[in-house]
């Protein structure tokens, strides 16, 4: 049974890979190329990958079935995995947040958030930790939602988000090693960078 999944949510295919909507992707996808690990198709509608680290079993999950329904994939991968929503750890944007700050929580509502929904709906629970990355815009202005989260990140910006994706893989590889709490006083009280 692994001790961890962990879910970046996001949306499949060429179209999205480089759009805001999928930080969680691409948190999930710089972790798995630190471990060394490679990401194959699991049996649902799911790619993960699978190791130790820390000394613990981790599965990395990326739901493919667009974002909205996202539930199907992480119920899925529980199953199959003999896992528990306890275990879960799901890792998503967040336009309420300035770019690049990262927020943890061990439990809380969708926030308004579609694949958060599906997680919650489906599993029956919102009891399980998850990570905010920040995507709001440096003015402040959100405009329209969803062609902000669909649309790609700006060339002058893809260099800094490259630095946070880092920083919240470091979040990331915190909580697997020290746990919600320590890595929410580390890197919740961070400020978002300046840009």
């Amino acid at each position: 049974m692994p001790t961890a999944i962990v879910v970046g949510l996001g949306n499949p295919g060429d179209r999205y890979a480089r759009t805001w909507h999928n930080a969680g992707y691409w948190i999930l996808e710089r972790f798995a190329e630190r471990q060394n690990w490679q990401f194959r198709a699991g049996k649902g509608e799911y790619y993960y990958s699978r190791g130790l680290f820390s000394d613990d079993t981790v599965v990395l999950v990326k739901p493919t079935t667009f974002m909205n329904a996202s539930g199907f994939a992480v119920v899925d991968a529980i199953r199959f995995f003999d896992s528990d929503p306890k275990d879960l750890f799901v890792i998503f944007d967040d336009h309420d947040l300035p770019f690049g700050a990262l927020r943890l929580r061990g439990k809380g509502s969708d926030g308004g958030h579609k694949g958060m929904r599906s997680i919650i709906e489906l599993l029956g629970s919102m009891d399980f930790p998850r990570l905010r990355f920040g995507i709001r815009p440096p003015d402040g202005r959100s405009g329209n939602l969803a062609g902000k989260v669909l649309s790609e990140v700006p060339k002058k910006q893809q260099e800094e988000i490259l630095l946070q994706i880092d920083r919240a893989t470091d979040a990331v590889e915190c909580y697997l090693k020290e746990g919600l709490l320590a890595t929410m006083n580390k890197y919740n009280r961070t400020p978002a960078p300046e840009l």
